[in-house]
């Protein structure tokens, strides 16, 4: 999935835009609309601008496509009004703040400095309250850092465990040889050797189990 355009938006006179398309619940409600996407950053098959005024949600303009790319406006949905006060509009809309920090390619998840979240209740914006992003995304970059060092030493101590195991069988293979063509001590000295690293190699993992439950635990908390 590719990300989303968003809707414009106008608040405190000010433009910027929402991670939200609350046309939709309006949609939903149409059986006569149906709105064919533009491009892969517009699956919603509009694009919307709204504005809040006196804490009332109003969407002021739209360009939508239908079959054959045929352009249509505000006038198609709700014709000769120029502003419509959007009362079907319930629950959260979030405004991104501040530069993009991550980028997602799906929908609305890249992340931005810090959220602007407003509450409606039948269009009309009852609270709003910001989040800032900047923390939670420095952490998760360190957890990412941490995975991939991690995983980057399993690889090793996996590739080391597949070379010594190929050793151990070369050891076993000339251990073998020299109990069955001579018998002699360097055949026993041969296979007691292998089977000490092959429990050494059982140690590691049941302490390196261990270590991985352990720090599991302590992010949970």
């Amino acid at each position: 999935m590719t990300a989303q355009t968003g809707e414009k938006l106008i608040f405190s006179g000010k433009e910027t835009w929402m991670a939200a398309e609350p046309l939709n619940k309006y949609l939903r409600n149409r059986d006569d609309i149906n709105f064919i996407w533009p491009s892969t950053n517009c699956y919603r098959g509009y694009y919307g601008e709204w504005e809040i005024k006196d804490n009332k949600l109003y969407l002021i303009g739209l360009k939508a496509y239908l079959e054959g790319y045929r352009e249509v406006g505000l006038d198609y949905l709700f014709p000769g009004q120029k502003e419509v006060f959007a009362s079907w509009v319930t629950g959260k809309i979030r405004v991104p703040q501040g530069e993009k920090l991550e980028h997602v390619r799906a929908g609305y998840l890249s992340t931005y400095e810090s959220d602007l979240f407003l509450v409606f209740e039948k269009g009309i914006l009852v609270n709003q309250y910001e989040v800032n992003n900047v923390k939670e995304y420095l952490d998760r970059l360190k957890r990412r850092k941490k995975e991939r060092k991690k995983k980057k030493i399993n690889e090793i101590i996996g590739f080391s465990v597949f070379l010594f195991f190929i050793l151990v069988f070369i050891g076993i293979c000339v251990g073998i040889f020299y109990l069955i063509k001579r018998g002699s001590v360097l055949g026993y000295v041969i296979l007691a050797i292998l089977a000490s690293g092959i429990l050494f190699l059982f140690f590691l993992a049941i302490k390196n189990r261990i270590r991985d439950k352990r720090e599991a635990a302590k992010m949970k908390k």
